[in-house]
């Protein structure tokens, strides 16, 4: 049946059919409409291609069905054959190279591209299919260059069937959809073969098609006719019920694929930032931005955000932390007595008034930006500072950490400081209590501090009656509580090495009388003969330092 109600019937009987095809005939230059199969129920046994009319019109009909299976069967077939035949090898080709050198690059990362080339490869050929099919059958149709003839046909007659109307602006988005997905795959594919000229010009073009159909055309001629133009035809006598169903219903799901639209074009765009100023190597990663705004769900565009991450050449590994030291440089790892590491905001405020300390070297992290290193560095200094304390009985190295360290960078840091370069005969670390890892209710209004020891501390403090203990008389950290990042990271090492490390944690991470009681504790069993240089237990030049009572330090000044 030719698109409207012009016929009498489904299958076109009588003369008012046969007037009215000619006459949509006439009008659209003698081509046939939108092609539709009609399909014979009488003879569905023997309805291949020499039983299908497709030039005749049609309503769907249940018959129509039959041809699912035969799609069914060839496109599983054909993706099989092609994967098998053609990807397989032209991937192979492509990534891993010929002869010796294949074999040479046959390497898991090179495999894992291969396969992905195998499914941009087929998902290319099926977008590009798909689209070469959306063009054949709408391409000379009125509606593709007029939005008006979704609504009205010869003469400015009204179709009074809605659903045809809304199955021609479908026919029209799915055009508009599938073209930006084969620049898409093209671009990965290329970047999965490094020809990286190719993938960034197939970005282009997939950022140029992105804007002009599914930013531009879509929403100002497509969403616009179904909106507006929709309205000045509709015959609201003849559909008082369905045509406001279809009118709010179609328009309220063509809205939401805007706002999808939209969405991904925001990570597109910084996409395309990202390697515009990848060339000149001054930004950084942006996919870590990126994945806060992932879904699990992935919209209609079949759209990922691994697709955009293809387009993006991978930022250089961050170099190594290393230790500097100052003059004269030691030939060997430094061997002390005891080395101290400071992580919580009191144990740094409480070793910066210690006088009688010398900077002898920092540990540099690449990504920490630090305000300077000096014979006297500040707390507002992002640094890792080692010094060695003076009037002890025995050699002492404190390292002040007072930037924040990444977690990937603990295990790294955590080796350099204990066994490398350093090899203590024992370590002390302070630090502060999580409260979402730890076990119990913490009150704002009570200081306390806790222990862990490594299994040779213990032994040792138990055989001389805690004499040897570093943190004598404070009680055990409690079970099922967890302590994590750098602070795990040096325990850990100190029992791998089988070293004598103790582990204090305090709470809150910052108060006046929590200051008091690690200084007690320090020159109780630590540091007995070292000034601290702190006035009534650190009170006063917590105020001069501006901060207050009751208050936590800078985020940025503790691990």
């Amino acid at each position: 049946m030719a698109i409207g109600d012009y016929r009498s019937s489904p299958r076109g009987d009588g003369e008012a059919s046969q007037m009215g095809v000619q006459m949509l005939r006439q009008w659209r230059g003698g081509e046939p409409a939108l092609v539709r199969s009609n399909l014979d129920m009488g003879s569905i046994g023997s309805f291949w291609l020499k039983d299908i009319d497709w030039e005749q019109e049609s309503y769907p009909a249940y018959c129509d069905f039959v041809v699912l299976p035969l799609f069914a069967l060839c496109f599983p077939s054909v993706r099989f054959f092609l994967d098998r035949f053609v990807f397989e090898q032209v991937g192979r080709w492509l990534i891993l190279g010929k002869g010796p050198q294949q074999v040479e690059s046959n390497t898991d990362d090179k495999k894992k591209k291969v396969r992905k080339f195998k499914e941009s490869a087929w998902k290319c050929i099926y977008f590009l299919s798909a689209e070469f099919l959306a063009l054949c059958v709408t391409y000379d149709e009125p509606w593709f260059t007029n939005t008006r003839f979704f609504w009205v046909g010869p003469g400015d007659q009204v179709w009074p069937d809605q659903k045809i109307k809304f199955a021609r602006v479908g026919s029209i988005v799915l055009a508009l959809h599938d073209a930006s997905d084969v620049f898409l795959e093209i671009g990965k594919m290329s970047k999965y073969c490094g020809a990286e000229g190719l993938a960034s010009f197939a970005f282009i073009l997939f950022v140029l098609s992105w804007i002009i159909l599914r930013l531009i055309y879509y929403p100002f001629w497509v969403i616009w006719s179904t909106s507006y133009e929709v309205v000045q035809t509709l015959d609201k006598e003849k559909h008082p019920v369905d045509g406001p169903i279809y009118y709010y219903v179609f328009n309220s799901l063509l809205l939401c694929l805007l706002i999808l639209h939209i969405y991904w074009w925001v990570l597109i765009f910084r996409m395309l930032v990202k390697q515009i100023q990848s060339r000149g190597q001054i930004s950084d990663d942006v996919r870590s931005v990126m994945e806060d705004v992932l879904t699990e769900i992935p919209p209609p565009s079949r759209f990922f955000q691994e697709d955009l991450n293809n387009f993006v050449p991978r930022a250089p590994p961050l170099p190594s932390p290393f230790l500097i030291f100052s003059k004269p440089k030691p030939s060997g790892p430094l061997r002390d007595s005891l080395l101290i590491i400071a992580l919580s905001s009191p144990s740094l405020y409480i070793f910066h008034h210690v006088r009688s300390k010398n900077l002898i070297g920092s540990l540099i992290i690449p990504e920490t930006r630090f305000a300077g290193i000096s014979a006297e560095p500040s707390l507002g200094d992002k640094s890792c500072n080692i010094y060695s304390l003076k009037n002890t009985a025995s050699s002492v190295i404190l390292v002040s950490v007072q930037s924040s360290v990444a977690p990937e960078r603990c295990h790294a840091i955590a080796k350099m400081l204990i066994g490398e370069q350093i090899v203590p005969d024992r370590v002390l670390i302070l630090a502060s209590v999580q409260s979402q890892n730890f076990r119990g209710r913490l009150s704002a209004d009570e200081s306390f501090a806790l222990k862990l020891e490594t299994s040779k501390e213990r032994k040792d403090s138990v055989r001389g009656s805690g004499s040897s203990s570093l943190l004598k008389g404070l009680e055990y950290f409690p079970s099922g509580s967890m302590v994590d990042g750098l602070a795990a990271a040096l325990l850990a090492r100190c029992e791998m090495r089988n070293i004598k490390g103790a582990l204090c944690v305090s709470w809150p991470e910052f108060d006046s009388s929590l200051v008091s009681l690690l200084k007690s504790i320090l020159q109780k069993n630590v540091l007995p003969g070292v000034d601290f240089g702190l006035c009534n237990g650190g009170r006063d030049d917590l105020r001069s330092f501006g901060f207050k009572d009751h208050s936590s330090l800078d985020s940025d000044l503790y691990a």
